[in-house]
């Protein structure tokens, strides 16, 4: 199949087109507090998001506690600049504290963690201190290979120093724990800011091979509404049994179903397009447990299955009939633009207020209309059917007009 537009133009001349943060609240600027200083009184906030927990004695897990390294350092924020605001671990106690924060994950799928952190240690024996990541709900959940961090020895601190980590959970929940111990007593901070909990990219994800021509990635690259269309795909990075395709649009999308490989370079699908609106729609492949996604947009069109017209008489949507009628907008399965540099080109049904047709109009009920206030406006009204190569189509109608206008009807 191939497609057929008919383009019925008036041309009115008057005479004269991947990283989202897990993480809420990863640079501690909730609630809204006040300016980087080292009172305790105004500076010791709860958070208002992360969870903490203590082994003993007062809870001494906040933002911005004393820094304890001789001197202000004030924290970090996206753009290396200073926000006024950190996730502290601040006590004097001989014992463990923590942060964490828990969010949903998909299983098998590997998170990295990346972020900046200080810290301080005014006692006689090493502070430890490390980031986790946690398969689970809580900070106890199974810990994942690959936590990150040391000690700070006695009497000794670290200015601000980025690190980083991955874990795949097996679970759908991930926690991110910051962990401070001390076996001795005296003041000690551990300190971050700037935290990015996202994707890991997969090391072979999916791609879409880009169309030399129309119509050759994917084949075919339409079909007509309300049929189902067997589709060919080419790219790179196919495995058996993992791959999902779709049409999206906006926030709607159509899954594929049969999905058959041939290699790693092509496969083939189908899409049923009942109901599924006219125009363009992306084509994506994904990977199971190997983002991102493959987008290719506006690779599929929608069209009308032909190739008679659809809605040829306009009577479509249904509404008030009769003549003359105020205009009730564009009529279905029709697409409407308009080429007007100061504007007011239109494609509607039923205009009446220039040169309306004689009532009633052939066939006794609506009608398309196009209109343009301005000298040089050209209103377009199409539609796109499939059609059979090498097949004779004639398109037939009656149409009235005034105001020195051309009429223009093409088959495309």
């Amino acid at each position: 199949m191939r497609r057929l537009a008919v383009w019925a133009i008036l041309l009115a001349l008057p005479s004269a087109v991947l990283a989202q943060n897990l993480l809420l609240d990863p640079t501690f600027s909730e609630p809204v507090a006040i300016t980087c200083s080292q009172n305790p009184s105004t500076d010791e906030w709860n958070f208002a998001v992360w969870q903490a927990w203590a082994s003993s004695g007062p809870l001494k897990c906040r933002r911005n506690a004393e820094t304890h390294i001789g001197e202000d350092d004030c924290p970090r924020d996206p753009e290396g600049d200073n926000d006024s605001m950190r996730g502290s671990i601040s006590w004097g106690e001989p014992t463990q504290h923590r942060i964490y924060q828990t969010v949903s994950v998909t299983p098998g799928v590997t998170y990295n963690l990346t972020g900046w952190w200080m810290g301080g240690n005014d006692t006689g024996a090493a502070v430890t201190f490390k980031v986790e990541l946690r398969d689970g709900p809580t900070y106890s959940s199974t810990l994942l290979p690959g936590s990150f961090g040391g000690s700070i020895p006695a009497s000794q601190s670290f200015k601000w120093t980025p690190f980083s980590l991955s874990g795949t959970p097996s679970t759908n929940q991930l926690t991110v724990v910051v962990y401070g111990s001390a076996s001795s007593w005296g003041a000690k901070t551990i300190h971050v800011d700037d935290l990015l909990l996202e994707v890991a990219p997969c090391p072979n994800p999916p791609t879409i091979d880009e169309p030399v021509a129309p119509g050759t990635n994917p084949t075919p690259d339409h079909a007509g509404r309300n049929t189902t269309v067997n589709v060919q795909i080419t790219g790179t990075n196919f495995e058996e049994g993992k791959m999902t395709v779709k049409l999206r649009r906006g926030t709607t999308t159509i899954t594929a179903t049969n999905v058959v490989l041939s290699g790693g370079t092509s496969m083939t699908c189908d899409f049923d397009l009942t109901g599924a609106a006219l125009g363009y729609w992306d084509l994506v492949v994904e990977k199971d447990l190997c983002p991102p996604e493959a987008v290719l947009l506006n690779a599929f069109r929608v069209v009308l299955a032909g190739p008679a017209l659809h809605n040829g008489s306009f009577e479509l949507p249904t509404a008030p009939g009769g003549c003359p009628v105020t205009p009730q907008g564009g009529p279905s399965d029709w697409t409407f633009t308009q080429f007007d540099f100061y504007g007011g080109s239109f494609g509607y049904r039923d205009e009446d207020a220039v040169l309306p047709p004689s009532c009633p109009p052939p066939d006794g009920d609506h009608y398309l209309s196009t209109k343009s206030r301005r000298g040089g406006g050209v209103a377009r009204a199409t539609q796109t059917v499939t059609c059979t190569p090498g097949t004779t189509y004639t398109f037939t109608g009656m149409f009235a007009g005034g105001g020195g206008n051309v009429v223009r009807i093409a088959l495309l």
